[in-house]
Formats: structure tokens, sequence, C-alpha cells
């Protein structure tokens, strides 16, 4: 069973991608922060399977996050978020490490069978 975070600033978002989330197989937890300093220690004391992060969740850099999870949790799948996809935006993700990219307002449906493959995968890894 996964542990899921979900980083956002807007808890609209963070309880749609709740009900998104607790859709998918396999999911024991989800908690949620909507500020960086909780994300952070969140990130630290439960080493959550997947997050979801809001690219716009880090007001100064955005990229901080997603750079901090990937060097120092690099199993943990980062599925960002992003109102504006734009490549730029997409090949830093996928420099430092975000496994997935998905447009917030057209692509939230997708979320769920992404985190079941996700666990399907990890079941036949163990």
């Amino acid at each position: 069973a996964m542990v899921i975070s979900i980083f956002d600033n807007s808890i609209d978002i963070i309880n749609r991608l709740k009900e998104l989330v607790a859709e998918a197989e396999q999911v024991s937890s989800i908690q949620y922060a909507t500020n960086y300093p909780d994300a952070l220690e969140m990130v630290k004391s439960i080493k959550p399977d997947i997050i979801l992060l809001d690219i716009n969740f880090h007001n100064k850099n955005p990229y901080d996050l997603l750079k901090h999870i990937k060097t120092q949790f690099s199993l943990t799948i980062v599925i960002v978020l992003s109102i504006h996809i734009d490549e730029k935006i997409q090949s830093q993700c996928d420099m430092l490490g975000a496994d997935y990219f998905f447009d917030k307002y057209y692509e939230f449906d997708k979320i769920p069978g992404v985190i079941n493959s996700i666990a399907a995968s990890k079941k036949r890894s163990i």
C-alpha cells in the first residue's frame, strides 16, 4: 500500500486531488501540505511513495522542492502539476527528475490510472 503526499497552495485543489487519489487502488494514506516548510518536513518524516507537486507551490523557486526530493529520496515518484504547460517548464522538470507532468486543468483524470500503474510496478519489483 502506498503513501501519497499532495503539495499545493489551494485547499480546493487538494480536496479534488484527494478524491481522485482515493479512486486509485493500493493507497493507504493521503497527506498534504499547503506550504513549503510543511512539505519539506513531510518528505523527510513520512517518505511518501508518490508526491503530487504543483510546480508553482513554492513561489521563490518552484524547482527547489522537486530538486530536493529527487536528490534526497530518488525512489519517490513525483507527479508535477502545472496550469501553464510550456516546454521550458516541462524540460526543467524532466531534467530535475520529475516522473510525470500533467496539466492541472485537462489531465486531472489521468492521475488515478497513473497511481495504479505505479502501484502495479512496485508490487512486481518487491
